[in-house]
């Protein structure tokens, strides 16, 4: 939709064809959530798994109300 998302990511764990660890946040809030991305050979391909962890049920529900994150990464 055009919109300019100020993304700030620190990275904490960078495991190279394994595994990336790191804080999601802004120019606002330092920490919106954290992310770790696995990497895994499969048949034909690699199997990528996106899991991200938010301080609470509260901050979850604004997230996925207020930029509409719910569809698990596929837009990522």
């Amino acid at each position: 939709d055009g919109t300019d998302w100020q993304n700030r990511i620190t990275y904490r764990e960078v495991v190279p064809g394994e595994r990336l660890s790191y804080q999601h946040g802004n120019d606002v809030e330092v920490e919106l959530f954290t992310a770790e991305t696995t990497f895994e050979s499969v048949a034909g391909g690699t199997l990528i798994t996106l899991s991200l962890l938010t301080e609470s049920a509260q901050s979850r529900a604004l997230f996925i109300r207020e930029v509409g994150a719910l569809e698990g990464g596929s837009q990522t």
